[in-house]
């Protein structure tokens, strides 16, 4: 018969690789606090959202989470990129949307007309497209 601390002593012994693993690399951390509190938000949210309509509903409100985790990736404010992509989206052409991604978003936001892009309606001129290296 096997008791918590058996399962306790079999689960490290069988793990033992990978609770070790961050004495081979110096960036990993003893502990994951951090990812826990990152993923707290999602936890304590799940409740209110359970009923937040049909599949497609949940599936919007996934990709909006992470669109914004991946602006915090990148350091860039989640409210001031959704609001320029409000902005820009419908003048951008399809074909080139990569650009707007966040990862490029400081670039590409870099290209465009200030003076545009601080007005609150009105078109706004696209940049041409960046010229890409080509592959050797």
């Amino acid at each position: 018969m096997r008791g918590p601390v058996a399962n306790a002593f079999g689960y490290a012994f069988r793990q033992r690789a990978a609770l070790c693993r961050f004495f081979d690399d110096g960036r990993l951390r003893l502990e994951n606090n951090a990812s826990e509190r990152a993923l707290r938000v999602i936890a304590v949210g799940r409740k209110a959202w359970m009923f937040c309509g049909p599949g497609v509903h949940a599936q919007a409100a996934a990709n909006l989470f992470s669109l914004v985790a991946s602006c915090m990736l990148h350091d860039l404010d989640p409210e001031s990129y959704l609001e320029a992509m409000i902005r820009i989206v419908p003048y951008w052409p399809r074909a080139r949307y990569l650009e707007l991604a966040p990862k490029y978003g400081l670039r590409t936001r870099a290209r465009l007309d200030a003076k545009q892009l601080a007005m609150p309606v009105g078109a706004i001129t696209v940049p041409p497209a960046e010229q890409q290296p080509a592959p050797s």
